[in-house]
């Protein structure tokens, strides 16, 4: 854990051979650009664990012509405002199992377009109270006359979205989606969803979507009406004309 005051924390060079035995960082209040210079990131082959909290980066890797695949499993970012993406098409992370990202209120997407393949063993995904955060899969590099592609999260699991004010759908663009291995769904307080993709997607024959209440995250019954974008509409409806009886309630009290 490193304090604010600091700007660097690695040597001007290193070694193939550098930090043979680091395995896990923890990163708090680092004020920089980025975590890891290029030349860095590029040595780091037995990391496996980061946490990123409370920093002023815009990017885990230094922006770069050249890629690196990090070996990371388990990736946190937590609090990081001043970031607009978390996997940038510069950085593979072929390894990452546990991608979770919590109050980062400057970001526009999780992930780049053309990336996905980037991430082919990402198995659970969780985003939290991202003010700014509309999609997850970002389209904004979408050209009215590209071609559709089918985007494939073949190991994705569980999904957890919660607390996402702004969130229309997974990805706003025309691509098709196809999940392998998708078992959960779970959805609190995003209550702009108005479906999961605009594209076509194909999912396991059956998933638990369950939207959670309380500060228990008590689970609802499971919604499934038979495919995700149906059920993530379905949702949405439910609790929009929730919410308007309960103001319609509140304006007649009054």
């Amino acid at each position: 854990m490193f304090n604010n005051s600091l700007k660097s924390i690695w040597p001007n060079q290193v070694t193939p051979n550098s930090f043979p035995n680091l395995t896990k960082i923890v990163i708090d209040s680092c004020r920089s650009q980025y975590v890891f210079p290029i030349y860095v990131a590029k040595v780091l082959r037995q990391l496996q664990v980061l946490k990123i909290s409370f920093c002023t980066i815009e990017n885990i890797v230094e922006e770069s012509d050249s890629t690196c695949d990090m070996m990371v499993v388990y990736l946190e970012v937590r609090k990081c405002h001043h970031m607009m993406t978390i996997v940038p098409s510069s950085v593979q992370f072929h390894s990452l199992d546990e991608l979770h990202v919590y109050k980062c209120h400057g970001l526009v997407n999780i992930i780049m377009p053309s990336t996905i393949t980037n991430l082919p063993n990402l198995r659970i995904l969780r985003i939290s109270e991202c003010d700014e955060l509309e999609e997850i899969y970002g389209s904004n590099n979408e050209s009215d006359d590209a071609p559709l592609g089918e985007i494939a999260f073949m190991k994705l699991e569980e999904l957890t979205l919660k607390y996402l004010p702004r969130l229309t759908s997974f990805c706003q663009g025309s691509y098709n989606f196809k999940f392998s291995s998708l078992q959960k769904v779970h959805l609190k307080e995003c209550l702009v969803m108005e479906t999961f993709c605009h594209g076509n997607i194909t999912t396991t024959s059956h998933i638990e979507v369950r939207c959670l209440y309380g500060w228990s995250n008590e689970e609802s019954e499971d919604h499934w009406v038979g495919d995700l974008n149906t059920t993530i509409r379905t949702i949405f409806t439910k609790e929009n004309t929730e919410q308007n009886l309960n103001s319609s309630s509140e304006s007649d009290d009054g």
